[in-house]
């Protein structure tokens, strides 16, 4: 964490001006509260990538695929790029796309994320409204559920044990999104 506490030491949230380090501090416990060990060999690099998974996104300036794969090896930095959006093609549902054909560590850190973030807007429209929370974000709330429920309905729970707890977690915070979206 000491890295991704680096990469995004000045970025704050987008609703609340709380340290961005909470994403992936949040990422990390999701994976571990939903079954991924950390103590298994095979998932360290798939904690190391849910801690990075928006490093290189967010701090391109500083932080390059070379640096993370530099500090964390090979897998970890494979896994960062797989859910890293591009940035000469941001268009979201074709990074969903591209995530949906990878393997089993990348979907699990998207869905960990898309789960985290998912978490968040709720806890921001419940204490500050939907307009107000909708007016810091590019994409509709709306659409961003609709193109999320999406992801997750088309990610094949039985690939790992995690990634289908996570996707049934996602699943119930989409629609706790939409529930609190329309009130």
């Amino acid at each position: 964490m000491q890295f991704a506490n680096w990469a995004h030491r000045n970025q704050k949230n987008k609703m609340n001006d709380a340290p961005y380090i909470v994403n992936p501090f949040h990422v990390r416990w999701l994976l571990a509260t939903h079954g991924l060990d950390p103590d298994i060999d095979e998932n360290v690099p798939v904690f190391i990538a849910g801690d990075n998974h928006n490093a290189v996104e967010d701090n391109p300036e500083e932080v390059t695929f070379e640096l993370i794969e530099a500090q964390f090896g090979a897998e970890a930095a494979r896994i960062v790029k797989g859910v890293t959006l591009d940035p000469k093609n941001p268009d979201k549902q074709l990074s969903r796309d591209k995530i949906l054909a990878s393997d089993w560590k990348i979907k699990i850190v998207k869905v960990a994320d898309v789960l985290s973030n998912t978490m968040s807007l709720v806890l921001a429209i419940e204490k500050f409204g939907f307009e107000e929370v909708q007016k810091h974000f590019k994409m509709a709330i709306y659409d961003r559920f609709t193109m999320e429920i999406r992801f997750i309905n088309a990610i094949p729970h039985n690939e790992h044990a995690c990634l289908g707890a996570l996707a049934k977690s996602a699943t119930l915070a989409l629609w706790q999104l939409e529930t609190v979206a329309r009130e």
